[in-house]
């Protein structure tokens, strides 16, 4: 009777300490004291990125921009946080981490990684991969690693819950429809993969502004002439013009397309979106030419992959 009592004890300590030892456990990474709980509210600092992270639409319903998607990494830890607009929380995130694009919408109850009934009033909350997990940074140092990152939202204005959503980051594909997200991991050793250090950005052609709560720009086809492409928001890397139906697209100071898949999405308007559409939508054209034949309409997005050697 005592041994089976000194069993049970040690059992209930052990049940105890994994209990305590979950998603809140801080790791020693081989580069340092690392302070990183698995996940957390809100959002890691721009100092522990190496390089700049990548932001991403957090599409709800396929259509509605609720928030953003951010990745980056540091020497130990990929960083995914969501981040939600006004009037709109986040109940639940499931993640999946994969070396090749998936094809179609994976399960979100398998997801290895996972918050579910997050704090009642939640806008930002953040999902921290090891790196351990995935190999190891120098092993996939330039590489891309390819997201789905889901998330299920609820609207919610003046106390009052309006309905729900289930949403992804990135570009929107499929049917049933998901979203996938591919991220360049960013290195330890001043260099991205084996052509050096890359500044990598998405870019928008055209010279007008676009609306809503993510930037982007449009091509306005009645303005005749050449116009810029913006990479970063506010960086220019040349230049788009639509010249008897062919869209050209002209690259400069040292801008040139990302090794991706489909670097090159334009999509032709009749009237341009009230706010950035998702380029994983397009089907104007999608592909990685320079030089593209297109429909003729009074509005063009032409969406580029673009990266710059620093």
């Amino acid at each position: 009777m005592k041994n089976k009592k000194s069993l049970l004890w040690f059992l209930g300590v052990l049940v105890l300490l994994l209990g305590l030892t979950g998603c809140d456990t801080l790791i020693q990474g081989p580069h340092g004291t690392v302070n990183y709980p698995l996940s957390f509210q809100g959002s890691p600092g721009d100092e522990v990125y190496l390089g700049d992270p990548q932001v991403f639409i957090l599409w709800g319903g396929q259509h509605i921009e609720v928030g953003t998607v951010t990745v980056g990494n540091n020497a130990d830890f990929l960083f995914i946080t969501y981040k939600t607009i006004e009037g709109w929380y986040l109940t639940d995130l499931h993640l999946y981490v994969l070396e090749e694009e998936p094809t179609n919408r994976l399960n979100p109850g398998h997801a290895p990684y996972k918050e579910e009934n997050l704090p009642e009033g939640t806008q930002d909350y953040t999902l921290v991969v090891p790196f351990e997990d995935l190999g190891n940074l120098e092993a996939l140092c330039g590489l891309s690693l390819w997201l789905q990152a889901k998330a299920n939202v609820e609207n919610i204005v003046d106390g009052n819950l309006l309905g729900g959503e289930t949403a992804y980051g990135g570009d929107i594909k499929g049917s049933p429809w998901y979203g996938n997200i591919e991220y360049i991991v960013q290195c330890d050793n001043g260099e991205n993969g084996d052509n050096g250090d890359w500044q990598t950005e998405t870019a928008w052609g055209g010279n007008t502004s676009g609306s809503g709560a993510a930037w982007w720009y449009y091509y306005d086809a009645s303005t005749e002439g050449e116009q810029t492409i913006w990479a970063g928001q506010d960086l220019n890397a040349g230049t788009v013009e639509l010249n008897g139906g062919t869209i050209e697209i002209n690259l400069l100071n040292g801008w040139e397309l990302q090794d991706v898949v489909e670097p090159v999405k334009i999509q032709g308007y009749e009237d341009i979106p009230n706010s950035r559409p998702a380029a994983g939508l397009f089907t104007t054209y999608k592909g990685s030419e320079l030089s593209v034949s297109v429909k003729e309409f009074p509005f063009y997005a032409i969406h580029l992959d673009v990266q710059k050697q620093k």
